[in-house]
């Protein structure tokens, strides 16, 4: 995950980038309100079948299992928890297997 014509480390740049994106859609205040989330949502998740899944009517059920303090907003620590589960599931995917399936 480059970013525009830079080079360099890619775990690096894909943590940065994992960090702007909750820059870009938190407005400023560090929090993602339920329609923040939707929006982060719709604009940098392209897979069709994700999206899919993820409608007015699920949103409200991703915002419940991410907002672990239940102050109806996700924060950064949230975001990550969220961001490690997707990760997960992406592995998942492309491997064919269960990260426990390596012990």
């Amino acid at each position: 995950m480059a970013q525009k014509g830079k080079a360099g480390p890619r775990l690096e740049n894909a943590v940065k980038e994992i960090i702007q994106i909750f820059v870009d859609h938190a407005n400023g205040d560090g929090k993602l309100s339920k329609e923040e989330l939707k929006n982060l949502f719709d604009k940098e998740i392209e897979c069709a079948e994700a999206k899919a899944k993820i409608c007015a009517g699920d949103c409200d059920k991703i915002m419940r299992l991410m907002d672990k303090n239940r102050n109806k907003e996700i924060e950064f620590k949230e975001y990550l928890r969220a961001v490690a589960f997707i990760a997960k599931g992406c592995y998942q995917k492309k491997t064919g297997r269960d990260q426990e399936d390596d012990d």
